[in-house]
């Protein structure tokens, strides 16, 4: 089967496993992607390569880092790419309403008619769109012969919007290889080697709906009871406004802020984590879609702790502990209880492994991807 694969995360090289597993299915791969995107908190970018059973091709944009307005203006290229490569499916991992999913959407019906379009979204709240995204959803809606939806509330916000095709939930993954715990250190950051109180962290956004300021609160009430903690914070974003309320609540001295850091990194920092917190808070416009960082401590062996915004309860499932969103006390709560019982902490992090090992390997999403390919 020709499989014609478009991400514009496909920068980031953790994301391409995914490729090289749909490759192992004898399926012939060809993958779209951005010369440059930033994904992970870092401006990432990449060549082409022609590697791992897999070939990927990659283009300037416009609106780079704009998921709903950017697209790629080498037209004719793409469009003599379609006319030449022929694909049986084309799977555009882009939202329906935005401009690169409709531009991909187009060219199939104008150039390669027979091709079946699958579209992979990550949406789970229902957000009207104006013009013209409004007419391009609709476009891509009416011309999806199955839309994937990484969130297990994407089908009711697909179906609220008219879309009558097949729908199919399937999360995104990892390399179990990579993410596992280890006892290896990274020469920059020393100081994580020292291990003489409990560590708490958080990787991802610094952004105001990401929870940071709650979390925040929760180790300032825990640092009046102990001081045999300390905080981790690992993203890129509002850093100075949550460095200032960290001074505000006493705790800065207990606090270590960190730039985002390059995937193959990431196992040896959780590693060095006791608990991993993303206590997201819900907006009128967002709620957390997914929490890839929650897979990605959990398979590190990491207890987690996560807030009921979105996904993040799917994900976890009875692998972690999760508090309502935005109580503070209730955080603190559930932290304390972890602070003090090793036990719970050890159980918590061999449960979320052997969850990450059964549901979310890239070895396992290309298995029901590809079976999803069959099926149309």
């Amino acid at each position: 089967m020709r499989i014609l694969f478009t991400w514009h995360a496909a920068v980031e090289p953790e994301y391409r496993k995914l490729f090289k597993e749909i490759a192992k299915k004898g399926h012939e791969l060809l993958v779209i992607s951005p010369k440059s995107w930033t994904e992970g908190g870092r401006l990432q970018s990449v060549d082409n390569l022609n590697e791992d059973g897999y070939r990927l091709l990659t283009f300037p944009v416009i609106f780079r880092n704009r998921i709903k307005g950017f697209f790629y203006p080498q037209i004719y290229f793409l469009y003599k790419l379609f006319n030449k490569f022929k694909p049986d499916i084309v799977h555009i991992f882009e939202e329906p309403y935005s401009l690169a999913c409709f531009q991909m959407a187009a060219l199939v019906k104008i150039v390669s008619p027979p091709s079946k379009i699958i579209v992979q979204s990550f949406e789970n709240m229902i957000i009207p769109q104006r013009f013209p995204f409004l007419l391009i959803e609709r476009f891509v809606l009416n011309n999806t012969n199955l839309l994937i939806s990484v969130p297990n509330e994407g089908e009711s916000v697909w179906r609220g919007k008219g879309y009558s095709g097949t729908i199919k939930q399937l999360p995104v993954g990892l390399d179990e290889t990579l993410f596992k715990k280890t006892d290896s250190f990274l020469p920059d950051y020393p100081f994580l080697n020292k291990k003489d109180k409990i560590r708490i962290g958080y990787v991802g956004r610094l952004a105001t709906e990401k929870g940071l300021s709650l979390l925040l609160e929760a180790v300032s009430n825990l640092l009046k009871c102990s001081s045999d903690l300390e905080l981790i914070i690992i993203g890129n974003g509002e850093r100075k406004r949550f460095e200032s309320l960290a001074a505000e609540l006493g705790i800065k001295e207990k606090t270590v802020f960190i730039d985002a850091v390059p995937n193959y990194q990431l196992p040896i920092i959780y590693s060095k984590m006791d608990i991993l917190v993303l206590p997201s808070l819900t907006t009128d416009r967002w709620k957390e879609q997914f929490g890839r960082v929650l897979i990605e401590a959990m398979a590190c062996e990491v207890a987690v702790v996560g807030s009921s915004s979105g996904e993040i309860p799917f994900v976890i499932g009875d692998a972690g502990i999760i508090f309502q969103e935005g109580d503070i006390a209730a955080l603190t709560k559930v932290l304390e209880g972890l602070i003090v019982n090793s036990d719970m902490r050890d159980k918590l992090g061999k449960a979320g492994r052997k969850r990450i090992l059964k549901n979310f390997t890239w070895t396992s999403v290309a298995e029901r991807l590809c079976n999803s390919y069959d099926s149309i």
